[in-house]
């Protein structure tokens, strides 16, 4: 093998793993991204709650992402 066949091959290699970490990275930002949305808006959801108001969460994650939240008021004036 001549030395023009090495150099593409270990370029070639080089960018292939380049790309693959470039892509974990750009999941991982959106992923961190998402969440902290998510965070945002149930902080907003708990400020927005009467005084002695729950949210109650029902989760599902490994990859079917599914959050369920109810927000649970204080009736009638009721001691908690």
């Amino acid at each position: 093998m001549d030395q023009t066949a090495i150099t593409i091959t270990v370029i070639s290699i080089l960018t292939a793993k380049g790309c693959a970490v470039l892509a974990l990275w750009l999941r991982l930002r959106w992923r961190t991204r998402h969440e902290l949305a998510r965070q945002q808006c149930i902080t907003a959801a708990v400020g927005l709650l009467p005084a002695g108001g729950q949210l109650e969460f029902s989760t599902q994650s490994p990859d079917g992402h599914r959050v369920q939240v109810r927000a649970v008021g204080n009736r009638g004036g009721e001691a908690a």
